[in-house]
């Protein structure tokens, strides 16, 4: 490709990088990168040829001028239409993935978080961490179906929740000053910051899922779009009206890429029946262990571990028949890993079912790996126990805790009454909830490696190694390098 100077002027503009190979397309608008890119698997030209052949012949909407750099104000028209055509009406949704919106969410509860966040796996998220920060009162979501009578007594109880956060926490600080050993070369400043996150950790445990948070997403234009009509179709309000929130606002920057986010008629039908089946499944006598691994690779052989590593050579070998000395080279393999190196893909086919149950605190961090394990989880609710942070029995506050237990559960069982579909923003972050979960050894190598480390929170912490020591008994040579950052 010869480029004149004008050429390259106008490329400059667009591209990272006019001569390679590699670069990042910039100043577009989203909708017309996508069509940008779509244009490759119908035309010969490359990505830069078809950008700049658009620029100069004005097809993205502008007339060509080489003094002055397009706005691209009515390119927006033109591409709306190509996705109308093709992603509307044929059905190429994977256009759409190359459309991409960068999106605040502020003051929702972390109960509609959580839903958000497992709304599609191709969401990223970063979220306001109540291990870091402390909340402050009164920052919690009020249901819209409350009455006046229904109001009252939820107000009553996230005060008297809030009020038991701040003597948590103020105990937990006095504990942790007089327990944790000082640091060498430690300020008073940063010894003072170090017990207040450890405090804001454990206290956190006696917040409800109303209280609120802000989080910034990104996401594909077809991941966003089924996200949305997910969402819209859920039994929680405050969840539908954050559909159409992000719906309204995200049609600013995707204009035509969210003209299906909405839920069908198949959703609205059948997604609160799944929520009132996976409710009434879920409630236990509040003895069940952390986890249990119900399901493995090899588990109806004689030799789990070695069917599993007869599985893996054969994948890395793109073969089905057994394949003789694998052994060796695939222990060779998994000893010389690093705490960084990425897990051999023929570990995807290594496959493990597990039953999770642990408080709300660890399940907002796990839902986080959704992405490379499959959920099904069960509303927020009262009946599977609940975790008491080790800092806090140490420190003699176990009856704060209880006293929110009772505080949350008495509202629980009222909402759950007089206003079901509330009951859930009563469950605070101590209350355990179950969750099953299908996902392969690749996953487990990230999940181990990630949370079983001095420096991941105690309580997922523990889960995941029970989880991991758990497969070990089956799987003890294929797991036994998962924890690689000790």
């Amino acid at each position: 490709m010869i480029l004149s100077d004008v050429d390259r002027a106008i490329l400059g503009r667009h591209v990272t990088n006019i001569d390679g190979n590699v670069y990042c397309l910039t100043n577009l608008p989203e909708e017309v990168v996508a069509v940008i890119f779509a244009y490759v698997s119908r035309s010969d030209r490359s990505f830069k040829e078809n950008l700049l052949r658009l620029i100069k012949q004005g097809d993205l909407g502008e007339p060509f001028d080489e003094q002055t750099p397009p706005t691209f104000a009515s390119a927006v028209q033109k591409a709306s239409d190509f996705h109308s055509r093709w992603v509307i009406s044929y059905g190429h949704s994977s256009i759409a993935e190359h459309a991409v919106a960068h999106v605040g969410v502020e003051r929702i509860s972390r109960l509609a978080s959580a839903e958000l966040e497992l709304a599609n796996k191709f969401l990223s998220f970063t979220e306001y961490s109540q291990r870091y920060q402390k909340p402050r009162r009164g920052e919690y979501y009020i249901p819209k179906e409350l009455d006046a009578h229904l109001l009252s007594q939820y107000r009553q109880s996230m005060e008297a929740l809030y009020d038991t956060y701040e003597q948590l926490y103020q105990g937990l600080v006095s504990y942790l000053d007089d327990a944790l050993p000082e640091r060498e070369g430690e300020t008073s400043t940063a010894r003072q910051g170090r017990i207040d996150r450890l405090a804001f950790e454990d206290a956190r445990y006696a917040l409800p899922l109303s209280t609120l948070t802000s989080l910034g997403m990104t996401g594909n234009g077809r991941a966003l779009r089924d996200a949305i009509a997910l969402l819209g179709a859920s039994v929680f309000g405050e969840v539908r009206q954050l559909a159409d929130d992000l719906r309204e606002e995200i049609t600013k920057v995707l204009p035509s890429l969210l003209r299906h986010a909405s839920p069908s008629d198949y959703q609205l039908r059948w997604c609160p029946s799944w929520h009132q089946l996976a409710g009434s499944a879920s409630k236990s006598s509040g003895k069940a262990p952390s986890v249990q691994l119900l399901r493995f690779t090899g588990q109806d052989t004689d030799s789990p571990e070695e069917t599993a590593r007869q599985i893996v050579a054969q994948v890395a070998a793109a073969s089905g028949v057994h394949i003789d000395k694998s052994c060796e080279p695939l222990e060779a393999m998994i000893a010389d890993m690093g705490p960084h190196d990425v897990p051999p893909p023929a570990f995807h086919w290594i496959r493990y079912d597990c039953l999770f149950t642990l408080s709300e605190a660890a399940w907002h961090q796990l839902l986080r790996h959704c992405r490379g394990m499959h959920f099904q989880w069960g509303p927020p609710e009262i009946s599977n126990g609940y975790t008491v942070p080790p800092n806090i029995g140490a420190a003699g506050l176990t009856d704060l805790l209880d006293q929110a237990i009772a505080v949350s559960e008495d509202l629980y069982k009222l909402l759950e009454r007089e206003a079901p579909a509330t009951a859930g923003y009563a469950v605070i972050n101590a209350h355990r909830r179950r969750v099953r979960s299908e996902f392969d050894l690749w996953q487990l190598y990230h999940l181990v490696n990630l949370r079983t480390t001095p420096e991941a929170q105690w309580d997922i912490r523990n889960i995941v190694t029970e989880l991991w020591e758990q497969i070990l008994a089956v799987h003890p040579r294929l797991a036994s390098r998962a924890q690689r950052r000790c």
